[in-house]
């Protein structure tokens, strides 16, 4: 077994001491100290994250529309589940480019915001679903999950596929070709 740390979360004093005793072959009892985490709390802040990357690539076309009230207040009010669980999922490695995408699969139309979180030692990608307007999120999310569920993955369509090269703020092309899908649905 391989084991690494870092000095900054351990007490100097106590590693060194520990990383003295260690030799080939020698067997050694280790514990881990947990820390209490909340995985509600890790859910709303990825929930929160994917709405200001939304914001960021849109601005306030979406985000301040009725159908996104459950996500304010889910963010407002993190003590209270109102979003149901499967509203993301994670994967060590990207299956598409961080950034917003529009989900366009018949009957699965949704939002998929992707970001990568990155730390020294490891890199996860979150994938987040987030509402469209005429769109039950509830019973999309549901689909979604029930499809995978069956078949192991799930491949979606979705636009545009150069997510960096989209500018939704004042790109007016852009701008009506997303108005146009919106009202298409």
């Amino acid at each position: 077994m391989k084991i690494t740390h870092l000095k900054k979360n351990n007490n100097p004093i106590i590693l060194a001491e520990n990383i003295s005793e260690l030799k080939k072959d020698k067997i050694v009892d280790y514990s881990f100290v947990t820390k209490n985490i909340i995985p509600d709390n890790l859910d709303f802040a990825v929930l929160k994250t994917a709405y200001i990357i939304l914001f960021q690539y849109i601005g306030y076309k979406i985000i301040l529309t009725e159908d996104y009230d459950i996500i304010r207040n889910q963010i407002l009010n993190p003590e209270v589940r109102l979003l149901p669980k499967n509203f993301y999922f994670f994967s060590h490695k990207p299956f598409m480019n961080d950034g917003v995408h529009f989900i366009c699969e018949k009957g699965l139309e949704i939002i998929l915001v992707i970001f990568t979180a990155k730390t020294d030692k490891s890199s996860r990608n979150f994938c987040v679903f987030l509402p469209i307007k005429n769109r039950n999120y509830g019973e999309t999310l549901e689909k979604i999950f029930n499809k995978k569920q069956k078949i192991g993955e799930i491949r979606l369509s979705a636009f545009p596929e150069n997510i960096k090269a989209v500018n939704y703020i004042d790109d007016l092309d852009r701008i009506k070709r997303l108005n146009n899908w919106l009202e298409s649905l």
